[in-house]
């Protein structure tokens, strides 16, 4: 099995919650991780939620937790210091993470030390505070 392989089936058994929201029918990892930075952000929608409103619920309290899962996996995969997984990581999450309002407390909450430096010189915090989406 290849390592991009290999990537996709580890998701799939350490993260099943993933498994519900999308349907993993295919191989390619850019796909299958954008697919997961795209669950990421379904998960940033309800801590923006608790901030906004001051609300927390049952809901919000299991995305924590599923948010912890997906950076567990992610910070394991990504200090194997393999640079193509490196760069499905950077495509596929960072690059969404920027474009949320609560992306870079999220990257510095979850991610391992490693990933979160290499983060943070890639996508310095004053060059892109401004670009979360404000839909």
């Amino acid at each position: 099995m290849g390592k991009q392989a290999k990537l996709i089936d580890n998701l799939k058994s350490e993260i099943p919650e993933f498994l519900e929201f999308f349907e993993i029918d295919d191989e390619n990892p850019y796909i299958v991780i954008g697919n997961l930075g795209l669950f990421i952000e379904k998960v940033h929608n309800s801590i923006y939620k608790i901030v906004k409103y001051g609300k927390s619920s049952q809901k919000v309290n299991h995305d924590l937790f599923i948010l912890s899962k997906i950076f567990n996996y992610l910070n394991k995969v990504y200090d194997h210091k393999d640079k193509d997984i490196e760069n499905i990581i950077d495509v596929s999450i960072w690059e969404l993470l920027i474009t949320l309002q609560y992306g870079y407390k999220i990257a510095k909450e979850y991610m391992s030390e490693n990933m979160y430096l290499n983060f943070i010189k890639e996508y310095p915090y004053e060059k892109h505070k401004l670009n979360w989406n404000t839909e």
